[in-house]
């Protein structure tokens, strides 16, 4: 419920300032950690979403929040905007308050170099990657790499309900974690 809260005051104090679309003037890469990833894990992740998202050929001038949660946590939050009573890995909020398509936004974030493009909230839930490492076989950190690069496609505008668009979703997280392997 405090998570709901928060979407919901940052949500009324960015209106407060006068944002009335999805560009502003500033670039961050806000990492809200609810779950004690330790500082060095932080700035490599940071560094990791500047690469994936340059690679996208994102603006480099370009807004997006990650959050990490427990499954109490995200249990309401899927409940709430998925009408779904159970925890899931990761969810993706796009942000374009002024419905403009994310196309016209990057180009305009790419025309004026002033302005930056706000992709939008990505919330992860630790307690379920860390069950998906045992799946998976990988480490904790793989798998939030994993979740941030799903997230991203997801706030990009890539889907996986058809068969078409969970492959090309899928190639396009393989080709993201190639990358990231090779740093």
């Amino acid at each position: 419920m405090y998570l709901i809260s928060m979407l919901y005051f940052l949500v009324n104090f960015y209106k407060e300032k006068g944002v009335s679309a999805a560009i502003v003037k500033s670039m961050k890469i806000n990492i809200i950690n609810r779950n004690k990833l330790s500082k060095e894990q932080l700035i490599s992740l940071k560094k990791k979403i500047e690469l994936i998202l340059h690679h996208l050929n994102v603006p480099r001038k370009t807004e997006i929040c990650i959050s990490f949660i427990d499954d109490n946590g995200m249990r309401e939050l899927n409940k709430t905007y998925r009408q779904m009573d159970k925890t899931t890995d990761v969810l993706s909020f796009p942000q374009d308050v002024t419905n403009l398509t994310l196309d016209l936004n990057a180009a305009i974030a790419f025309k004026n170099k002033n302005q930056t493009l706000i992709l939008g909230d990505i919330i992860i839930s630790v307690d379920t990657a860390k069950k998906h490492t045992k799946i998976n076989r990988n480490t904790l950190k793989e798998e939030i790499v994993k979740l941030i690069i799903h997230g991203i496609l997801h706030l990009l505008g890539y889907d996986h309900e058809k068969k078409k668009d969970a492959k090309l979703m899928r190639e396009k997280e393989n080709e993201l974690l190639s990358l990231i392997k090779s740093i």
